[in-house]
């Protein structure tokens, strides 16, 4: 797996988004490149902060998104990010 694969690959895992072999072609990548393996570091951190924040406010029903619109922004973030690689 290149670094740009397992980028992606990060933050399809933190979707639940990858099957059995993409989970272990991450791990090993993580394994050896220091340089994603900080990058799955911080986004673990981000996920933490945001899911913090969501229990210290409670923004109501106002602050959440359907399911629907969380499928539909989270399709329009990996296209964006797709577009971003082919660049």
């Amino acid at each position: 797996m290149q670094c740009r694969e397992a980028q992606h690959a990060i933050s399809r895992e933190m979707d639940g988004d990858l099957n059995w072999r993409e989970r272990i072609l991450l791990r090993l990548h993580l394994r050896y490149c220091w340089c994603c393996k900080r990058l799955a570091d911080q986004f673990k951190v981000m996920r933490r902060i945001l899911h913090g924040m969501e229990e210290k406010h409670d923004f109501g029903e106002a602050g959440k998104l359907s399911s629907d619109s969380r499928k539909k922004l989270s399709d329009a973030l990996k296209k964006a990010a797709e577009e971003e690689d082919s660049k």
